[in-house]
């Protein structure tokens, strides 16, 4: 037995043009199915009706029923946050020298040679040049036109 169902305006719209008769019972039959699960016993159009519509409202009620479960479990996670090993940061002490990954893209790549480390970037805090920034205006849009292109 359910508390509650869905009633479509289509289902409305479709019954106006019954006589109230007709349209009294397949109100009825509607809402006894929904709600107490009773089997119609409907004639004629009012048994055509109820066919078209049967399908929406039993739908609706797996729905609720469903829903009422609380959905799909949680996912367990596959390593503790402890361990989480993607995002994982390590600290060094700076004496290390760490060297570029070997580019083998087919793709040139122009900055293969130099590599900057975090120790140079932060220590270098004087602002760019117009020229500089000029330079790198122009291999940016070098690059992107290179790869529009290809």
């Amino acid at each position: 037995m359910m508390e509650s169902m869905i009633f479509y305006r289509s289902f409305y719209d479709s019954m106006e043009e019954l006589d109230d008769a007709s349209r009294l019972a397949l109100y009825d039959a509607i809402i006894r199915f929904g709600l107490y699960d009773e089997e119609p016993s409907l004639t004629g159009i009012t048994k055509n009706f109820f066919t078209i519509m049967r399908p929406l409202i039993e739908a609706n009620k797996t729905r609720a029923v469903n829903g009422k479960k609380g959905g799909r479990p949680r996912k367990k996670p596959m390593v503790s946050e402890n361990e989480n090993h993607r995002f994982q940061i390590t600290k060094t002490n700076g004496s290390e020298i760490s060297k570029p990954n070997k580019n083998y893209n087919s793709n040139s790549n122009s900055n293969l040679h130099h590599h900057v480390d975090e120790k140079t970037v932060s220590q270098n805090k004087t602002p760019l040049t117009e020229e500089e920034k000029e330079r790198l205006q122009k291999r940016a849009a070098d690059f992107i036109a290179s790869h529009r292109s290809g």
